[in-house]
């Protein structure tokens, strides 16, 4: 250590910004639950937050491991071969994908619904294809079997009819 030492610069802080546009749809937000006004799914996505959250707690759930087991006396068996549900939902779309779809339905609207494309011989879903739960309107129960509305055509739930609910 010397007795004449150099300065050292302040070193400069950093902060981080928003935007007017970013600030106004916040406090848009926040004033359309302070007047209690009904926010749509749609509106609630639309903002960032929001977004973020769903998509974060979708992408973790939809990641994680599934497998099937059987109880066998005190103890969890897998179930060899693994069921087509779980190794192949969709025809359309990966394993993680469907997951996807399906948590991402169930954290926006509660309920995920698919159309059952395939079923087993013995009369199980192999294949569901999902359906945006926006779509499915109507929602009732009829002679005790549920049943909805999508696109103006009366669908029975499995197994019932064709369609899959996952409440």
């Amino acid at each position: 250590m010397g007795l004449i030492r150099r300065r050292q610069p302040e070193p400069t802080e950093t902060r981080s910004t928003y935007s007017d546009a970013q600030l106004g749809g916040l406090i848009s937000y926040v004033g359309a639950l302070m007047s209690r006004k009904s926010i749509t799914v749609d509106e609630a996505v639309r903002q960032a937050a929001v977004w973020a959250c769903v998509r974060v707690l979708t992408s973790t759930a939809s990641g994680l491991p599934v497998g099937a087991v059987r109880k066998v006396g005190k103890e969890r068996q897998p179930i060899e071969p693994v069921p087509s549900l779980l190794a192949s939902p969709s025809a359309l779309v990966t394993p993680d994908v469907w997951r996807a779809q399906v948590f991402w339905s169930l954290f926006t609207d509660g309920n995920a619904f698919g159309t059952v494309a395939q079923v087993s011989s013995l009369g199980y879903p192999t294949t569901i294809e999902t359906i945006n739960p926006t779509v499915v309107k109507n929602r009732e129960v009829v002679d005790g079997v549920p049943q909805v509305k999508i696109d103006q055509k009366v669908h029975k739930f499995y197994p019932w009819g064709d369609l899959w609910h996952c409440p």
